[in-house]
């Protein structure tokens, strides 16, 4: 899982739910013998968000595992500034690529 599939909100949302769901075995048996990988899969499933609701939510599951993400923390808070910039960008914006598109 990784970029591509994050480029639609659906993709976002199923990779979200996954990340989340798998968290355990992703983090203590799936990237165990390679720390590395975290940092790449956490960045691809979340940077691309662009709601305050999604970044609440993120936010919430990762501040008790903060400690745990090892070389995953760098791209955790990269994809939260990420969020932050996306949230900023559509509210400036959003409103006249709504009315583009109308």
């Amino acid at each position: 899982m990784g970029r591509s599939i994050t480029q639609t909100k659906l993709g976002r949302d199923v990779s979200l739910k996954f990340l989340m769901d798998n968290w355990t075995y992703l983090h203590e048996e799936r990237f165990a013998g390679a720390l590395f990988a975290v940092d790449a899969y956490v960045f691809g499933v979340l940077a691309k968000f662009s709601d305050q609701e999604s970044y609440d939510k993120i936010k919430e599951f990762f501040t008790p595992r903060y400690e745990t993400l090892g070389p995953g923390t760098a791209a955790y808070e990269s994809s939260l500034q990420s969020i932050q910039g996306n949230i900023a960008w559509l509210a400036k914006h959003g409103q006249a690529i709504r009315d583009y598109v109308e």
